[in-house]
């Protein structure tokens, strides 16, 4: 792990995991190599096509204990759609993570858009969404995003 979000390979300012499996130049020769040029326009539109990307995350004060989570909704150039915050009171981290993530999916649905890419750099939530057994987790926000993602597809 970095100091810097830049690919360390081609500078580009964000290294998230499409840049790193297809946008960059690295990345961009590999495809070139295994798999034939028609077929290589297809797989990009089709991984892309009306998703966007929600980035959130959360923070703690140490002297209070009071927490806020936001996050940013980009589309699949990367364009900022909206930005969000949400002050909250006295949660465990791993809580304010998914806080970040429910608020950030309800304000995409809001705005019509039905395929979110959650991305987040804590694997406890990566392990907890992708789990079948979270559903009858003791954290409550957990309980409402996994029904809400069950829920909306």
């Amino acid at each position: 792990m970095g100091q810097s979000s830049a690919c360390m390979i081609c500078g580009h300012g964000t290294e998230d995991i499409l840049h790193v499996i297809r946008d960059c130049s690295l990345a961009k020769k590999v495809w070139r190599l295994v798999v034939l040029a028609e077929k290589l326009s297809r797989i990009g539109q089709n991984l892309m096509h009306n998703w966007v990307h929600l980035h959130s995350d959360g923070a703690i004060t140490r002297d209070s204990g009071y927490a806020t989570a936001g996050g940013l909704i980009r589309d699949s150039s990367g364009n900022w759609i909206v930005g969000f915050t949400h002050y909250l009171e006295s949660y465990s981290p791993l809580e304010v993570e998914f806080w970040g993530i429910l608020d950030g999916v309800l304000i995409a649905l809001s705005k019509g858009y039905s395929n979110v890419r959650i991305q987040t750099e804590n694997l406890e939530v990566i392990k907890a969404l992708s789990s079948k057994i979270g559903v009858d987790s003791g954290i409550t926000v957990l309980r409402r995003v996994k029904r809400l993602l069950r829920s909306e597809g």
